[in-house]
C-alpha cells in the first residue's frame, strides 16, 4: 500500500506540474499574440475641423420659413416653406423648396435642387436617375404635419 501511495502523490505532482507549464505557455501566447496586436499602426491624417461660414434663419410659425448655412468645406444648402391652406384642413400641406451642394469624394461639385409639396420629395440634380414617373402618396395629412412644426 505504500508503493501505491507514493506513486499515486507522485502522479499528481507531475499533473500540477503539466499544468502549470501548460498555463504557462498559454499566457506566453496569449502575450506574444497582444504584442503582434498592438504593433504601431499607420500614420493618419486628422482632417481639417468644418467651420460654419454662414447661418440665415427665419421663422415663423405656421406661415413660413427660411435658411441657408454654408460650410468651409464647400457644402451649402438653402431652403424656404410655406404653409399652403386648403378649404378642407386635411389637404393643407407645406410647400417647400430648396438646393444643397457639397464636394464629393471624387473632388466634384454636385448640386440638388428639390421640392416637396403634396406631390411628394422631388429632387433634381444632374447626377440624380430620372424618376420612373410614379409618384408616391404621402399618408400623413397636412392638418397632422402643421401641428408637428410647432
Amino acid at each position: 500500500m505504500v508503493i501505491y501511495k507514493g506513486c499515486h502523490s507522485s502522479w499528481r505532482n507531475i499533473q500540477s506540474s503539466n499544468i502549470l507549464v501548460n498555463m504557462k505557455l498559454v499566457l506566453i501566447l496569449a502575450a506574444l499574440i497582444g504584442f503582434a496586436c498592438c504593433r504601431p499602426q499607420d500614420r493618419f491624417q486628422l482632417a481639417s475641423p468644418i467651420y460654419i461660414t454662414r447661418y440665415i434663419n427665419d421663422f415663423l410659425p405656421f406661415q413660413n420659413y427660411f435658411y441657408i448655412y454654408e460650410q468651409s468645406d464647400g457644402q451649402k444648402k438653402e431652403e424656404s416653406g410655406s404653409y399652403v391652406e386648403e378649404t378642407n384642413p386635411d389637404e393643407s400641406y407645406f410647400a417647400v423648396k430648396g438646393s444643397y451642394s457639397y464636394v464629393g469624394d471624387d473632388g466634384q461639385n454636385y448640386n440638388v435642387s428639390y421640392t416637396a409639396d403634396k406631390d411628394g420629395f422631388q429632387p433634381e440634380g444632374e447626377h440624380i436617375p430620372p424618376s420612373a414617373g410614379v409618384k408616391p402618396k404621402l399618408g400623413i395629412s397636412g392638418a397632422a404635419l402643421a401641428s408637428l412644426s410647432g
